[in-house]
């Protein structure tokens, strides 16, 4: 059944994974309303443009979002292939590894984006969010938390890619046909009607009594909180010194990374994850949308 709640998400719609939350949207009976991150079609590149256009062009843009974000319920914050720039957390320093992720500075026009979407959310105080991978970083970000820049020089992780908790070399073996087939038969899967070629990559411990607690015994009464496994990979990541102290930890790896967060004070639904729901290697993928609409 359709409901009147408009579901605002960032517009990485070539991404398949933000198509798989745009679905998710639709399927849960609310309107997914794409925030654009492209400020436009014809800026190609940085050297075309001016810093002084650049700005001029970006303030436009962050009106119209303002806009648009008037006449959303909630917000999604989906995965991005891009790092977070360390400057957003007050670092300098940026890691080789970042550093070949970063976008350019007319494509990070969506960081922009998105940190407007959160304090829109924040200054409201009303607005049910969810913070995927990226998302989640991000989000920990403009609350004052930081990010281990790369994982696998942390002693507390192993640093081999192939053993990493955080790294799944099978993924590498998914053919453009496996993806499209996986995405044509989302909904399949969802029912539990045709196999998940996502697997979980790890165990993580969900918090008794958390947010994400609640939803995954929602899910599954039965469900063993302290040996859940989603789909996970990412090079960059929370440990607890890290987390924004406006968040408190709702899942986490064997090795001490973060794996979800909740807000410990905003009135609505307010919860971040490393791992990717939208993949439903638990099953979570509905019930997780139907909460946060819910919660408007």
């Amino acid at each position: 059944m359709k409901n009147k709640f408009r579901i605002g998400i960032t517009d990485d719609t070539n991404i398949m994974r933000c198509r798989l939350i745009v679905r998710l949207i639709e399927i849960c009976g609310s309107v997914p309303v794409l925030i654009p991150t492209n400020l436009n079609k014809d800026v190609k590149r940085d050297k075309h443009i001016k810093d002084e256009q650049f700005k001029s062009l970006l303030e436009y843009h962050l009106k119209i979002v303002d806009t648009i974000l008037e006449g959303c319920n909630a917000l999604i914050f989906p995965g991005n292939k891009r790092d977070i720039h360390p400057n957003l957390y007050g670092e300098n320093y940026i890691h080789p590894q970042t550093k070949r992720r970063l976008p350019s500075r007319i494509s990070n026009v969506r960081q922009e984006v998105e940190v407007r979407m959160i304090e829109y959310a924040l200054k409201k105080q009303d607005m049910p969010v969810l913070g995927i991978c990226g998302g989640m970083q991000l989000i920990n970000a403009v609350l004052g938390g930081n990010l281990v820049q790369h994982l696998p020089d942390d002693s507390r992780t192993d640093n081999s890619e192939k053993e990493n908790y955080h790294y799944d070399e099978n993924l590498k073996n998914f053919s453009k046909e496996m993806l499209k087939d996986y995405e044509d038969n989302f909904e399949l899967i969802l029912k539990g009607e045709k196999e998940n070629i996502f697997k979980g990559t790890h165990e993580m411990e969900v918090i008794e009594n958390s947010l994400l607690a609640e939803i995954y015994k929602k899910s599954n009464p039965n469900i063993n909180l302290k040996n859940i496994k989603e789909l996970s990979i990412h090079h960059q990541g929370c440990f607890e010194e890290n987390l924004s102290n406006q968040l408190k930890i709702s899942a986490i790896s064997p090795d001490g990374v973060i794996e979800a967060a909740q807000h410990k004070t905003y009135p609505k639904m307010f919860l971040l994850t490393q791992f990717h729901p939208e993949c439903n290697a638990s099953g979570i993928a509905i019930k997780l949308v139907e909460e946060l609409i819910k919660s408007i």
